[in-house]
């Protein structure tokens, strides 16, 4: 079943969606995304489920992230905390679950890289917002949390915007050339080089998006994204050794990729003021 509902509003207005800063996480969802995060994500089949979709619809795949880094205060790696953790677990996977479709496409006659690359089921998140919307004002979220609280902390975008700002120089070569030209984004990538951005999903999915002779260096690419991926979260890890700045990056590129560079894009105006304002020694100081 293809997906549905805000899924399809999410694909086909990304800015509108996943702009965090004009449309922020209500309640419901910050509360469904932590006691996603909390375990919904160990039950029997929901990984299977998540494969089938490609993750949850734009906004939550980008939402989930949000909630994990700025909302988990403790863990262990050389950042202690405000780290996406499970991010990383989940999204090693479904980068190897892909590069493997892609990888097993039939070569004589291959699929269409539509059907290839098809989402099928429901986003988990939307479908849990939708049918327990009964209790869609509850403000008691996972193990007596308040919702309303988490989300007013979780829109600040703290420790998120750090993320973006510090690996910005990595993932911008891979930043998919049709959601930075449709977002008008200045400043992005020199499209002429040997990294010349990435087509996310739903771009090369699109008519014309296909490059046949690409098809094999995109599972390359995903395949690779996904080792660096893993070894993010293994540096979560107590004793763990510390990540390198391509790992760092890892997460950025995963979630652009599977959901589109609305959130880092939308955001790029904010990274270049905070960046001049840390270079500025005349700058106020609190």
């Amino acid at each position: 079943m293809p997906l549905t509902g805000s899924t399809d509003a999410a694909a086909g207005n990304l800015q509108g969606s996943c702009d965090f800063r004009s449309a922020p996480l209500t309640p419901a969802e910050v509360r469904e995304l932590w006691a996603f995060i909390h375990g919904d994500i160990m039950i029997g089949g929901i990984r299977q489920q998540l494969r089938a979709s490609f993750g949850p619809c734009p906004r939550h795949t980008w939402g989930y992230a949000l909630v994990e880094i700025e909302l988990w205060i403790h863990g262990a790696g050389s950042r202690g905390g405000h780290q996406p953790f499970d991010v990383c677990v989940l999204y090693a996977d479904l980068l190897e679950h892909v590069a493997g479709r892609l990888q097993s496409r039939g070569h004589v006659f291959p699929a269409p890289l539509a059907k290839t690359l098809a989402r099928h089921g429901p986003c988990r998140v939307c479908n849990s917002l939708t049918t327990d919307a009964h209790d869609a004002t509850a403000q008691v979220g996972f193990a007596g949390s308040n919702a309303v609280t988490l989300a007013a902390e979780a829109n600040e975008l703290r420790y998120t915007i750090e993320w973006f700002q510090q690996t910005r120089d990595i993932w911008t070569h891979r930043v998919c050339p049709t959601c930075a030209l449709r977002l008008g984004r200045p400043g992005s990538p020199n499209h002429g080089g040997p990294e010349d951005g990435v087509l996310c999903l739903e771009h090369v999915r699109e008519p014309g998006g296909e490059v046949p002779t690409s098809l094999p260096a995109l599972a390359e690419y995903l395949t690779e994204l996904g080792a660096r991926v893993d070894a993010l979260g293994n540096s979560m890890r107590q004793g763990a050794t510390a990540p390198t700045r391509e790992e760092n990056a890892s997460w950025v590129e995963a979630l652009g990729w599977f959901a589109g560079w609305v959130p880092p894009l939308s955001l790029a105006d904010k990274l270049r003021v905070a960046a001049k304002a840390a270079s500025d020694p005349h700058r106020d100081t609190p």
